[in-house]
């Protein structure tokens, strides 16, 4: 939607219309709730949860579901921070899924160096979030599976943050 189509409603349709998309949506409601108050710690938890409960039996449809949780609280403007954290809680989910019975191909993994990725460019235009994360990181890419040239390509991306 476009924003001179919202500037010609008044304010009562406005009103109306952001009621009626909070009830269309769990998550709708909290985003507007979390915009409106600015409480990215209470929106950080219940993404974390969407992303763990997407993650609790794999399915392709899975991996959809904990990177849209992923991009609906970059929506929110979060902090770097924090969106850190949460890409890290994905990562740690994914690769707690892979210790399991499931048999993975070349997109889960792809699916997990989508969101080191985004860490990687964040993290390289703020040397804070690099002081504060690097070791963190390095220890996951540690803990990465070999296979599909994962923890390769990791590492080579991990090299250029230096």
């Amino acid at each position: 939607m476009k924003k001179s189509t919202l500037k010609k409603l008044d304010k009562e349709d406005l009103i109306e219309l952001l009621v009626d998309l909070s009830k269309l949506k769990k998550e709708n409601d909290v985003f507007l709730k979390n915009k409106l108050h600015s409480d990215h710690h209470k929106m950080f938890k219940f993404y974390s949860q969407k992303i763990n409960k997407a993650f609790c039996c794999f399915e392709l449809k899975s991996l959809k579901d904990a990177r849209e949780a992923l991009l609906d609280f970059k929506k929110s403007k979060p902090p770097d921070n924090l969106f850190v954290d949460l890409c890290l809680y994905y990562i740690k989910c994914a690769y707690k899924l892979e210790k399991t019975d499931w048999r993975f191909q070349e997109d889960f993994y792809s699916a997990i160096e989508n969101v080191y990725d985004m860490i990687f460019n964040l993290v390289k235009k703020n040397n804070f979030l690099k002081k504060e994360y690097k070791s963190e990181i390095k220890k996951l890419i540690k803990q990465s599976n070999e296979g599909w040239g994962h923890r390769d390509y990791l590492e080579g991306k991990f090299e250029k943050l230096k």
